[in-house]
């Protein structure tokens, strides 16, 4: 089966073309192994000595949990005198100050812990410290978005195994998340509603893409996705931005991304997942007309290709149909192993 599907709300192309599963693979990617006593992020290394911005304790107070610190290679900089852009004023080059700030939040001082080992009280605690750095950041002087992501694996951007993420704050608006941003305030424009509304509502009337419900959250597969067994999380209840979110809410959505953690690697043979915070830009006033904030599940098992790069279409082998199949009976399986 092959045929073009399109995202409503960035415009962006997904060609689904299943019989691309029988391609030969030659390339090999070896995981990259750190032994703890090389490792920056457990305890007692050198992240200990890093600018600490934020931290949860353990139950007993007798240690860190989670810890949010400066990040040692900043992609953004927080002092203007090290952002300087290069002095080039022609229209051809343009330019701008990096301002901002970039920081790693180290998700547990257990080396090996993955989302699918950590407990639900534990990611319950990552993601209310995570909620209310991503609302401090929103509020700093000069940011105008502010985003959270995650990259696991060799295949992700990551280069660490010890579980972290990052948050970013950037003096501009990223190009992708404007255009997303535009894309659903002409939806509400045309529509008189919102788009992840009518999404959500659409999605669970169909039921083919949804792979969980909750009572807060839905975790499905997008109609246009980039990579073969993407996932969304979004909240039932509106919400432009992600910031903190009731203590009921933040357990239902650490039960739900714990569970789909343990999907995923139940069902496939990942090489690693990106993990994406998607909200409104700051200075959109009207964002909460027409924007939900949403958790990108972007799996990784092959490295981008000439296509994606060269024209933002995306190859994708596998319909989101079915791996919204392949993901419910793993989430199935998972309840039967605990009843």
């Amino acid at each position: 089966m092959t045929h073009l599907r399109t995202c409503p709300l960035s415009g962006r192309t997904t060609l689904l073309s299943t019989t691309r599963h029988h391609r030969p693979h030659d390339y090999r990617v070896e995981e990259r192994r750190l032994h703890d006593v090389d490792c920056p992020f457990c305890p007692g290394s050198g992240a200990d000595t890093e600018q600490e911005r934020s931290r949860l304790t353990s139950p007993d107070g007798a240690r860190w949990s989670v810890r949010i610190v400066d990040n040692r290679y900043p992609a953004v900089m927080e002092d203007a005198r090290a952002a300087t852009a290069p002095a080039d004023d022609h229209p051809l080059f343009p330019s701008g100050e990096a301002c901002g700030r970039h920081e790693v939040v180290i998700e547990s001082p257990v080396h090996e812990h993955r989302w699918s080992t950590m407990g639900e009280e534990h990611l319950s605690g990552l993601l209310q410290v995570v909620g209310e750095r991503v609302a401090w950041l929103c509020g700093m002087a000069g940011a105008e978005h502010v985003t959270w992501f995650r990259n696991s694996g060799s295949l992700s951007g990551g280069s660490l195994r010890h579980p972290h993420s990052q948050l970013i704050a950037t003096p501009f608006v990223p190009a992708h998340v404007g255009r997303r941003a535009e894309g659903a305030r002409r939806w509400w424009s045309d529509h008189g509603t919102g788009y992840f509304e009518q999404l959500v509502a659409a999605e669970l009337e169909r039921g083919v893409r949804v792979v969980a419900a909750t009572r807060h959250f839905v975790l499905l597969a997008p109609w246009a996705p980039r990579q073969a067994h993407e996932t969304v999380v979004l909240p039932l209840r509106r919400q432009p931005r992600f910031g903190a979110l009731p203590h009921e809410e933040r357990r239902d959505l650490a039960r739900l991304l714990h569970r789909a953690s343990c999907a995923y690697e139940r069902a496939f043979s990942l090489r690693g997942m990106n993990v994406v915070l998607q909200q409104a830009p700051i200075g959109a006033a009207d964002a909460a007309d027409f924007w939900c904030w949403h958790l990108e599940l972007i799996p990784r098992n092959g490295a981008i290709g000439g296509l994606e790069l060269g024209t933002g279409t995306h190859l994708v082998s596998t319909a989101p149909e079915e791996s919204a199949r392949i993901l419910r009976a793993g989430l199935a399986a998972l309840a039967q192993e605990v009843a």
